[in-house]
């Protein structure tokens, strides 16, 4: 089988065959670290917004509450009923008489409508 004094002889000769060809020694495990570190940080930075960002949509559905205005993921205009925090679901009102269950990470607080988005009133004049 495996014979642990081949392996040591092995070992050696190959030692000896470095020494005779005066083969370079390997570089320093720390220049080999350098570039992992780099791209460490530069993947830091960015997603670093993306994470802010998930903490701000987080906080804006934690703030949901009945009569708030909302948007589903898939569109649907609605406005919020009932929140279950327990089940992580609310109820929606998308019509008079159409309620909707809806798991609150498919659910983005509708955002109000700026002054410069509004139409003027000259049609009325």
């Amino acid at each position: 089988m495996f014979n642990m004094a081949w392996f040591s002889t092995i070992l050696l000769l190959a030692d000896e065959a470095a020494k005779k060809n005066n083969a370079p020694e390997p570089p320093n495990l720390l220049i080999w670290m350098i570039p992992f570190f780099a791209i460490m940080i530069l993947f830091q930075f960015m997603f670093s917004p993306q994470k802010k960002e998930q903490k701000r949509v987080a906080q804006m559905k934690e703030a949901l509450k009945k009569n708030d205005p909302i948007v589903t993921a898939g569109g649907i205009l609605g406005t919020i009923v009932q929140v279950h925090t327990d089940r992580d679901e609310a109820t929606v009102k998308v019509d008079e008489n159409t309620r909707l269950r809806m798991k609150l990470g498919s659910i983005y607080p509708a955002t109000p409508a700026r002054d410069s988005d509004k139409k003027p009133d000259a049609e009325k004049a």
